[in-house]
Protein backbone atom coordinates (compact mmCIF):
# COMPACT_ATOMS: atom_id res chain seq x y z
CA UNK A 1 0.00 0.00 0.00
CA UNK A 2 1.27 3.53 -0.67
CA UNK A 3 1.89 6.20 1.58
CA UNK A 4 -0.92 8.39 -0.19
CA UNK A 5 -3.52 5.68 -0.33
CA UNK A 6 -2.58 4.98 3.55
CA UNK A 7 -3.02 9.01 4.40
CA UNK A 8 -6.62 8.72 2.10
CA UNK A 9 -7.94 5.26 4.03
CA UNK A 10 -6.79 6.72 7.20
CA UNK A 11 -8.40 9.92 6.63
CA UNK A 12 -11.88 8.66 5.19
CA UNK A 13 -12.24 6.34 7.78
CA UNK A 14 -11.58 8.71 11.27
CA UNK A 15 -14.13 11.14 9.42
CA UNK A 16 -16.34 8.28 9.45
CA UNK A 17 -16.27 7.47 12.72
CA UNK A 18 -16.44 11.52 14.19
CA UNK A 19 -19.63 11.38 11.71
CA UNK A 20 -21.10 8.36 13.18
CA UNK A 21 -19.93 9.33 17.03
CA UNK A 22 -21.77 12.25 16.24
CA UNK A 23 -25.12 10.43 15.25
CA UNK A 24 -24.51 8.00 17.96
CA UNK A 25 -24.40 10.83 20.61
CA UNK A 26 -27.12 13.14 19.03
CA UNK A 27 -29.78 9.88 19.37
CA UNK A 28 -28.96 8.38 22.38
CA UNK A 29 -28.57 12.19 24.47
CA UNK A 30 -31.41 13.83 21.58
CA UNK A 31 -29.09 16.84 21.04
CA UNK A 32 -27.10 18.41 18.19
CA UNK A 33 -23.89 17.34 18.06
CA UNK A 34 -21.79 18.97 15.75
CA UNK A 35 -21.74 22.93 15.82
CA UNK A 36 -24.43 24.11 13.08
CA UNK A 37 -22.06 26.35 11.05
CA UNK A 38 -19.46 23.45 11.00
CA UNK A 39 -22.20 21.03 10.14
CA UNK A 40 -23.67 23.88 6.89
CA UNK A 41 -19.76 24.26 5.84
CA UNK A 42 -19.56 20.34 5.79
CA UNK A 43 -22.43 19.23 4.07
CA UNK A 44 -22.43 21.67 1.63
CA UNK A 45 -18.70 20.99 0.46
CA UNK A 46 -19.82 17.46 0.73
CA UNK A 47 -22.34 17.61 -1.65
CA UNK A 48 -20.75 19.82 -3.81
CA UNK A 49 -17.81 17.68 -4.39
CA UNK A 50 -19.70 14.53 -4.37
CA UNK A 51 -21.04 15.99 -8.06
CA UNK A 52 -17.93 17.12 -9.13
CA UNK A 53 -15.73 14.26 -8.20
CA UNK A 54 -18.41 11.82 -9.82
CA UNK A 55 -18.00 14.08 -13.00
CA UNK A 56 -14.53 13.92 -13.01
CA UNK A 57 -13.40 10.95 -11.50
CA UNK A 58 -16.32 8.52 -11.73
CA UNK A 59 -18.29 7.48 -8.73
CA UNK A 60 -15.81 4.37 -8.08
CA UNK A 61 -12.69 6.64 -7.20
CA UNK A 62 -11.94 6.68 -3.22
CA UNK A 63 -12.57 10.29 -2.65
CA UNK A 64 -15.61 10.45 -4.38
CA UNK A 65 -16.81 7.38 -2.83
CA UNK A 66 -16.00 8.96 0.92
CA UNK A 67 -17.72 12.15 0.37
CA UNK A 68 -20.83 10.48 -0.87
CA UNK A 69 -20.90 8.60 2.77
CA UNK A 70 -20.10 11.51 4.44
CA UNK A 71 -22.98 13.67 2.85
CA UNK A 72 -25.31 10.82 3.66
CA UNK A 73 -23.90 10.22 7.85
CA UNK A 74 -24.36 14.15 7.58
CA UNK A 75 -27.79 14.47 6.08
CA UNK A 76 -28.57 12.56 9.48
CA UNK A 77 -26.69 15.00 11.49
CA UNK A 78 -28.72 17.76 9.92
CA UNK A 79 -32.08 15.29 10.62
CA UNK A 80 -30.74 15.07 14.21
CA UNK A 81 -30.16 19.03 14.60
CA UNK A 82 -33.98 19.61 12.96
CA UNK A 83 -35.67 17.41 15.40
CA UNK A 84 -34.14 18.22 18.59
CA UNK A 85 -33.69 21.83 17.79
CA UNK A 86 -36.72 22.90 16.45
CA UNK A 87 -38.78 23.34 20.07
CA UNK A 88 -35.98 25.83 21.20
CA UNK A 89 -37.33 27.91 18.38
CA UNK A 90 -40.37 30.44 18.55
CA UNK A 91 -41.33 30.43 14.86
CA UNK A 92 -40.83 27.45 12.92
CA UNK A 93 -41.27 29.07 9.84
CA UNK A 94 -38.36 31.45 10.58
CA UNK A 95 -36.43 28.68 12.43
CA UNK A 96 -36.66 26.69 8.52
CA UNK A 97 -36.03 30.27 6.65
CA UNK A 98 -32.82 30.28 8.63
CA UNK A 99 -32.11 26.57 8.01
CA UNK A 100 -32.04 27.49 4.12
CA UNK A 101 -30.51 30.88 4.33
CA UNK A 102 -27.50 29.23 6.13
CA UNK A 103 -27.12 26.21 3.08
CA UNK A 104 -27.57 28.64 0.32
CA UNK A 105 -24.22 30.58 2.06
CA UNK A 106 -22.32 27.18 2.29
CA UNK A 107 -22.76 26.26 -1.34
CA UNK A 108 -22.40 30.10 -2.30
CA UNK A 109 -19.13 29.79 -0.47
CA UNK A 110 -17.83 26.51 -1.89
CA UNK A 111 -18.87 27.70 -5.34
CA UNK A 112 -16.58 30.62 -4.68
CA UNK A 113 -13.44 28.80 -4.10
CA UNK A 114 -14.19 26.44 -7.09
CA UNK A 115 -14.24 29.57 -9.29
CA UNK A 116 -11.47 30.99 -8.13
CA UNK A 117 -8.89 28.23 -7.44
CA UNK A 118 -10.44 25.49 -9.86
CA UNK A 119 -12.59 22.45 -8.41
CA UNK A 120 -10.05 20.27 -7.27
CA UNK A 121 -7.51 22.96 -5.85
CA UNK A 122 -10.48 25.34 -4.61
CA UNK A 123 -12.45 22.13 -2.75
CA UNK A 124 -8.85 21.51 -1.20
CA UNK A 125 -8.33 25.55 0.38
CA UNK A 126 -11.85 25.52 1.15
CA UNK A 127 -11.56 22.70 3.24
CA UNK A 128 -8.44 23.96 4.97
CA UNK A 129 -10.67 27.01 5.67
CA UNK A 130 -13.34 24.99 7.20
CA UNK A 131 -10.90 23.16 9.41
CA UNK A 132 -9.44 26.44 11.48
CA UNK A 133 -13.43 27.32 12.07
CA UNK A 134 -14.77 24.22 12.38
CA UNK A 135 -12.33 23.23 15.52
CA UNK A 136 -13.17 26.76 16.89
CA UNK A 137 -16.21 26.16 16.78
CA UNK A 138 -16.19 22.85 18.67
CA UNK A 139 -14.32 24.78 21.42
CA UNK A 140 -16.90 27.17 21.40
CA UNK A 141 -19.52 24.32 21.70
CA UNK A 142 -17.46 23.25 24.66
CA UNK A 143 -17.56 26.76 26.54
CA UNK A 144 -21.47 27.27 25.49
CA UNK A 145 -21.97 23.78 27.53
CA UNK A 146 -20.32 24.51 30.09
CA UNK A 147 -18.84 21.12 29.42
CA UNK A 148 -18.29 18.36 26.92
CA UNK A 149 -22.18 17.42 27.12
CA UNK A 150 -23.09 15.60 23.80
CA UNK A 151 -19.56 15.41 22.75
CA UNK A 152 -17.03 12.87 22.92
CA UNK A 153 -12.99 12.03 23.04
CA UNK A 154 -13.86 9.80 19.58
CA UNK A 155 -15.22 12.54 18.10
CA UNK A 156 -12.45 14.92 18.70
CA UNK A 157 -9.41 12.32 18.49
CA UNK A 158 -10.75 11.33 15.42
CA UNK A 159 -11.68 14.53 13.87
CA UNK A 160 -7.68 15.56 14.56
CA UNK A 161 -6.03 12.62 13.26
CA UNK A 162 -7.97 12.62 9.90
CA UNK A 163 -7.83 16.35 9.59
CA UNK A 164 -3.96 15.28 9.96
CA UNK A 165 -3.65 12.72 7.75
CA UNK A 166 -5.49 14.78 4.85
CA UNK A 167 -3.05 17.59 5.66
CA UNK A 168 0.40 15.48 5.45
CA UNK A 169 -1.30 14.15 2.06
CA UNK A 170 -1.70 17.39 0.39
CA UNK A 171 0.87 19.69 2.05
CA UNK A 172 3.63 17.37 1.97
CA UNK A 173 3.36 13.82 0.22
CA UNK A 174 1.82 15.47 -2.73
CA UNK A 175 -1.22 14.79 -4.91
CA UNK A 176 -0.98 13.91 -8.42
CA UNK A 177 -4.57 15.86 -9.75
CA UNK A 178 -3.38 18.75 -7.49
CA UNK A 179 -0.01 19.45 -8.82
CA UNK A 180 2.35 18.39 -6.16
CA UNK A 181 2.26 19.25 -2.62
CA UNK A 182 0.42 22.57 -1.66
CA UNK A 183 2.54 23.24 1.94
CA UNK A 184 0.09 25.84 2.63
CA UNK A 185 -2.09 23.33 3.34
CA UNK A 186 0.46 21.81 5.52
CA UNK A 187 0.92 25.19 7.50
CA UNK A 188 -3.05 25.45 7.95
CA UNK A 189 -3.10 21.57 8.94
CA UNK A 190 -1.01 22.44 11.94
CA UNK A 191 -2.83 25.17 13.06
CA UNK A 192 -5.75 23.17 13.08
CA UNK A 193 -3.76 20.36 14.86
CA UNK A 194 -2.60 22.69 17.67
CA UNK A 195 -6.65 24.01 18.17
CA UNK A 196 -7.98 20.46 18.15
CA UNK A 197 -5.02 19.24 20.47
CA UNK A 198 -6.61 21.95 22.98
CA UNK A 199 -10.40 20.56 22.30
CA UNK A 200 -9.34 16.99 23.44
CA UNK A 201 -7.59 18.28 26.16
CA UNK A 202 -10.72 20.29 27.39
CA UNK A 203 -12.29 17.08 27.33
CA UNK A 204 -9.92 14.41 28.69
CA UNK A 205 -9.71 17.26 31.71
CA UNK A 206 -13.07 17.40 32.09
CA UNK A 207 -13.34 13.47 32.20
CA UNK A 208 -10.79 12.33 33.72
CA UNK A 209 -8.04 14.91 35.51
CA UNK A 210 -11.48 16.50 37.00
CA UNK A 211 -12.83 13.41 38.35
CA UNK A 212 -9.17 12.27 39.91
CA UNK A 213 -9.29 15.96 41.60
CA UNK A 214 -12.33 16.15 43.02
Amino acid sequence: MSLKLFLTLFCGICWTITYVECIRIGFKYKIHTMPFWALVLNITWEAFNTYQGALLAGWTHISTLFDAVWLLLDCVILYIYLVYTKKETVSSLRFYIKILSLLFIGFTFQYGFALQFGLITGAVYSSSFMGIIMSILFIKMFYNRKGGYGQSLSIAINKCLGTGAASLLVGLVGVNSLGGSHPVVLYVGVVIFLIDLHYIFLLFKEKYISKVIS
